[in-house]
């Protein structure tokens, strides 16, 4: 947590006349924007600063969107010519061939997504709550489109697992663990020309509430949680890369603001899928967010952006042991964590591939071995949160 920061951007923001002040030339404007929006998320603050970055990341996604509305209209780099108005619109609303959506109320905005709840009416007149991401910009489009090859590849793994009974079940398991994908569709905007690739997603009745993110939770347990209760939450993660990497997909980025856990029923979701990759495609991983770099291994960081299965693996290592109070920068693990489970931590986070475990079942497996023998039958435990 860094005041500097949101005094250096309540700097910028006081003494710019145009957004070319805030953001620069206009080759490197998205790239400064990513900046100042990652120096003001609120995920980065405690309370009471929280407030004060959160005003400051909405005003720069403000002047973020008078650039884009500049650079439209081919006038970006002129500061002596305003940005044009943003044209007027009510409720978003707008057609597929599957459903008729309305976006209602915006409930998150992240790096390079708002979060929005809405209603997805079908044709034969049913509606359903849902969860729509909207990139801030059409640049993003890629991102998004990447995060529906994902879902698409895992919906079509479980239809393949359904085949029989038992097969069933696992699939039911594990889809669990990630957010119901309904589709991916293209968005027109008023008065923007290109289209921007939105991906919806079913909202469960009762998962509005309960959910957090493990930094929420981090917060309400500053010294960090108890072993028993990181180890449910691991399986919860573990459950989700099984499935993930099995539909030949890695998530590239398992890091806490990414793992969704309802306190109360220990659901988990892994989210925002935006920088996965296909299994073997030899493709970079699109983005990391400076934010969480140390949660990164050697590997994505310093060959080219590839990643593979147990990368995947060793940022889920690193975002247990900032639950358990540690910290991936400087490298400590607790000294109250197990002999068992500190040994098979740092299993998951050695600096080679070599030397973790070969596959997400397999750690999944070794984590379930540790956890018997650590503390016997498996029990409930409690994850008890603040209440809203």
């Amino acid at each position: 947590m860094n005041t500097n920061d949101l005094e250096t951007v309540e700097r910028i923001l006081k003494e710019a006349v145009a957004p070319e002040d805030i953001f620069g030339p206009e080759a490197s404007a998205k790239k400064n924007f990513r900046r100042l929006a990652s120096m003001t998320h609120e995920d980065r603050f405690e309370d009471p600063l929280k407030a004060r970055a959160h005003g400051l990341f909405i005003a720069v996604h403000e002047r973020w969107e008078e650039a884009e509305r500049k650079m439209e209209h081919g006038t970006y780099g002129d500061k002596t010519t305003a940005a044009p108005d943003k044209p007027d619109v009510g409720p978003v609303s707008f057609k597929t061939g599957k459903y008729e959506y309305t976006l209602i109320r915006r409930i998150h905005s992240g790096g390079t997504c708002g979060i929005f709840e809405g209603e997805a009416l079908s044709r034969s007149g049913v509606s359903s709550p849902v969860i729509l991401r909207v990139p801030h910009s059409t640049d993003d489009n890629d991102l998004m489109e990447r995060e529906k090859i994902a879902f698409d590849l895992m919906k079509k793994k479980a239809k393949a697992m359904s085949a029989d009974k038992e097969g069933e079940d696992s699939a039911e398991m594990f889809l669990n663990r990630i957010p119901i994908f309904l589709e991916s569709v293209k968005l027109a905007e008023p008065g923007v020309t290109d289209k921007k690739t939105v991906n919806t997603f079913f909202r469960a009745p009762g998962a509005s509430t309960g959910w957090f993110t493990l930094e929420e939770i981090r917060e309400a347990y500053p010294k960090g949680v108890n072993t028993r209760v990181m180890t449910f939450i691991w399986n919860r993660v573990l459950e989700g890369l099984v499935f993930a990497h099995a539909s030949g997909i890695t998530h590239n980025a398992v890091t806490p603001n990414h793992i969704l856990i309802h306190a109360e029923n220990h659901y988990g979701n892994i989210i925002d899928w935006t920088a996965s990759s296909v299994i073997g495609a030899g493709e970079k991983v699109p983005y990391m967010d400076d934010r969480y770099r140390s949660y990164f291994p050697e590997e994505t960081i310093n060959n080219s952006g590839t990643h593979s299965p147990s990368s995947d693996i060793y940022m889920s290592a690193w975002s247990m042991v900032y639950l358990l109070g540690g910290d991936s920068k400087e490298k400590i693990i607790p000294a109250s964590v197990e002999e068992p489970m500190r040994k098979f931590l740092n299993r998951c986070l050695q600096p080679t591939r070599k030397g973790r475990p070969f596959s997400a079942e397999a750690a999944y497996k070794e984590l379930q071995e540790t956890a018997k023998d650590l503390f016997g039958p498996k029990k409930f435990v409690d994850l008890a949160m603040p209440k809203a």
